[in-house]
């Protein structure tokens, strides 16, 4: 990411413009898409950042893999980014894009991590639990299984974290050992 902040206002600009049209809903699911790609990608990221490579090849690889995809206003802003000289910003603003919409709708991500795959019941609770903690609030989980919890869940949300893991009720038990005063001989 070159520099979020300018990707930010570009961001903005688009999100303006998709209200404008009537089609943020469209193009939010354009710059999902390609916020994805470039998430998923970063080879592209570097090509598109690369100074050495003309702007005109980038825009031409830009079209060939968005184009029969998004809508036709998502490419035309893209580019004019292009056009512009802009193109070292396309991650940051397809980024920033995707995080105004969320906060346009009200959308909270939480991440949900597990031992083991757990049930669309048990996200169900989860998600309705935290909507309970932020009124208005539509909650994004995503979920992640890591082995080494052994057992139990781990929630961050909104900058804090739940931890029921029994991988960190052993270290709190392990903790207590250690301190132990009546028993230092041993």
């Amino acid at each position: 990411m070159a520099n979020a902040r300018l990707g930010a206002r570009y961001a903005k600009s688009l999100f303006g413009l998709a209200q404008e049209l009537g089609k943020i809903e469209e193009i939010n699911k354009d710059m999902t898409f390609i916020n994805d790609t470039f998430k998923s990608n970063r080879e592209l990221v570097s090509l598109i950042d690369s100074p050495v490579i003309p702007v005109a090849k980038k825009e031409k690889i830009f079209n060939y893999l968005f184009q029969d995809i998004v809508q036709s206003a998502t490419m035309k802003f893209y580019e004019i980014i292009f056009k512009k000289g802009r193109a070292i910003y396309a991650d940051d603003i397809s980024a920033a894009f995707v995080a105004i919409y969320q906060k346009h709708r009200h959308i909270e991500k939480a991440r949900l991590t597990t031992a083991t795959p757990v049930s669309d019941v048990f996200k169900a609770k989860i998600i309705s639990y935290l909507e309970k903690k932020c009124p208005g609030q539509t909650i994004d989980l995503l979920h992640n299984i890591d082995p080494s919890l052994i057992g139990g869940f781990i929630i961050n949300f909104t900058g804090l974290q739940m931890d029921k893991s029994v991988a960190s009720e052993l270290k709190l038990i392990e903790k207590q050992f250690s301190k132990n005063l009546y028993m230092s001989d041993y």
